[in-house]
C-alpha cells in the first residue's frame, strides 16, 4: 500500500473521531456534544476567547459516522485524483488553506461548524479548472460540482455551512490558477 497524503488525511480524520468516540463519550454512530463543542469552530470562542486550535481541529472532526463516511469517501476520490494531478505537497497545501479559509468565512455565522467538507470542496473546485485549462472548457466536474452542492444541502437541509463550501469552492478555484499541473505541459 503507498504512502500517500489522502490516506494520511483519512487516517488522521477516522483516529480523530474514534479518540473523540472514546475520550469523550457518545457512541460509534454519533459524537457527544461535549467533543463537537470542544472540536468543533465557533467564531465566538476562536474571536473572543483565544481558542485558536479549532481553526484545525474543526474539519478533522465529523459530527456522526455517515458525516465521516461520506466526507472520507469524497476525499479518497477526489484527493487521490488531485495527488495524481499536482502532487502530494499541493494536494495537502490546498486542503488545509481551504479548510482554514472554510472556517473564516464561518464566521460570519454564530454556529458550531465542523467537517472537512470545505477541503472536499476545493479539491473537487480544483478539478474543474484541471479539466477548464486542459481542455479548454467546463465539462462533468463542473457539473458534478454543482450537483454536489445542491445534494448535500437536501441530506441535511439546514446544517450545512453553505459558507464554508462555497470559500473551500473559491480557494479550489483559486489555487487550480495558480499552481502547475504535472499533465499540462503548456501551463
Amino acid at each position: 500500500m503507498a504512502f500517500t497524503i489522502t490516506k494520511v488525511l483519512i487516517l488522521i480524520n477516522v483516529v480523530f473521531y474514534a479518540l473523540c468516540t472514546i475520550m469523550h463519550g457518545g457512541n460509534l454512530y454519533s459524537l457527544s456534544r461535549e467533543a463537537i463543542v470542544l472540536y468543533a469552530f465557533h467564531p465566538i470562542r476562536v474571536l473572543f476567547f483565544g481558542e485558536y486550535y479549532r481553526l484545525i481541529t474543526s474539519f478533522f472532526i465529523h459530527a456522526n459516522i455517515f458525516h465521516l463516511f461520506f466526507n472520507m469517501y469524497a476525499l479518497y476520490i477526489l484527493g487521490t485524483i488531485v495527488e495524481g494531478y499536482c502532487g502530494a505537497m499541493n494536494m495537502l497545501i490546498l486542503y488545509m488553506i481551504a479548510g482554514l479559509f472554510g472556517n473564516i468565512a464561518s464566521i460570519l455565522i454564530l454556529a458550531y461548524s465542523l467537517g472537512s467538507s470545505a477541503a472536499i470542496f476545493s479539491l473537487l473546485s480544483l478539478l474543474v479548472i484541471y479539466e477548464r485549462r486542459a481542455y479548454g472548457k467546463l465539462g462533468s466536474m463542473a457539473a458534478l460540482l454543482l450537483l454536489a452542492l445542491i445534494v448535500s444541502n437536501m441530506l441535511a437541509p439546514g446544517q450545512v455551512n453553505n459558507l464554508a463550501h462555497i470559500a473551500g469552492v473559491a480557494v479550489g478555484v483559486v489555487y487550480g490558477y495558480l499552481i502547475k499541473f504535472r499533465h499540462l505541459s503548456r501551463f
